[in-house]
């Protein structure tokens, strides 16, 4: 695993992060003192591609959440290789928190690493857990993000069940798509900042399999391969191969 790299930017303004807090949609049941008090215990730092966040490592914060970029939660395997396990991207929270109820509400990454430019509002964790307890409101909100990442990661384990090495490529570049890349003229941008072999590890497959399978939707005619982006250009049918239930 690799240590965590220089951090450029250290502390950003107070106001860039009070004017976050106040915009993003995981605080927006916060009354103003409440936000004053988020802002005074939250820190904005700014991290090139490729660093990893200082997220749980070395003194650094325990949670953060993504005001800008995506991000890869890595997860150290047996065999000494690292697994990506989820991408994670703008308004979306990362690291290590405790249920209130003693239970660990998300999982325990070895590492956080930066797929571009990422910029995060990071927390203490002791500070975030008591303001967790003392908003009730935020509890809930954050309750409801984490239902909807698990519902994600719980939809690609049952697609590695049920579908075929091709509908579950297909249902990957949709969902990340949709979560992180954007739409122009009814053409779906899927941005590329992991690589094929990290893909492959979330969708079950090898990384020859997802280029293989990656051309092949290229000769169909319903992707292009560019530098930054898969650009998917039949929405439709791409989606309707993601729907087939069926093993090969």
């Amino acid at each position: 695993m690799s240590t965590v790299t220089q951090v450029h930017a250290i502390n950003e303004s107070a106001g860039q992060s009070i004017w976050y807090i106040r915009h993003c949609s995981l605080f927006s049941c916060l009354t103003m003192d409440q936000m004053m008090r988020a802002d005074e215990m939250s820190t904005m730092r700014t991290y090139r591609r490729g660093e990893t966040l200082a997220v749980g490592f070395h003194g650094g914060a325990d949670v953060a959440i993504i005001k800008d970029g995506l991000v890869k939660v890595q997860r150290l395997l047996k065999s000494g290789d690292v697994a990506t396990v989820d991408v994670v991207g703008k308004g979306e929270l990362v690291g290590r928190l405790d249920r209130l109820d003693g239970g660990i509400l998300d999982t325990d990454p070895d590492e956080i690493v930066a797929v571009d430019d990422v910029v995060a509002c990071e927390f203490d964790r002791s500070a975030f857990i008591t303001f967790i307890h003392d908003v009730p409101a935020f509890s809930e909100q954050l309750s409801a993000a984490f239902e909807t990442r698990m519902h994600r990661m719980s939809e690609r384990l049952i697609d590695l069940v049920f579908r075929s090495a091709e509908a579950r490529l297909a249902a990957f570049l949709l969902r990340h798509g949709e979560q992180h890349g954007s739409i122009r003229l009814r053409t779906l941008f899927v941005p590329t900042g992991i690589t094929q072999a990290e893909i492959g590890r979330m969708v079950g497959l090898s990384r020859p399999t997802v280029a293989e399978i990656l051309n092949d939707f290229k000769r169909a005619g319903l992707v292009d391969l560019t530098r930054k982006h898969i650009v998917v250009r039949d929405v439709a049918r791409l989606k309707s191969l993601a729907e087939r239930v069926g093993r090969e």
